[in-house]
């Protein structure tokens, strides 16, 4: 039988929470035994502070959701937060909405 050494989870799913406190969200996300996340924002968090917190709950962030216009604006800005939250992988769910021209 096949079994997963790691669970990971998109932090998007649970966005309400980590609206509230990212610290607590995390700490129980880890609990449940979760080992990796994907972070779609850092919810006004620094990327220094928020891998601080998943440093603290044993949880790495092997990706992160970006959306496509910030890519356009801020590349290095994102490129930086990767390095320092350990992002190996920046996914772009959808580079054209719908409506609009490019």
């Amino acid at each position: 039988m096949n079994k997963m050494d790691r669970l990971g989870l998109s932090l998007y799913t649970v966005r309400a929470e980590m609206e509230k406190s990212v610290e607590e969200t995390l700490r129980d996300v880890a609990a449940i035994g979760y080992k990796d996340v994907e972070f779609a924002g850092y919810f006004e968090h620094t990327p220094t502070d928020t891998r601080q917190i998943l440093d603290r709950h044993a949880l790495t962030a092997p990706s992160a959701h970006v959306d496509f216009h910030s890519l356009e604006s801020n590349w290095q800005q994102i490129v930086d937060a990767a390095q320092i939250m350990g992002h190996h992988y920046l996914e772009v769910a959808n580079p054209n909405p719908v409506g609009t021209a490019r």
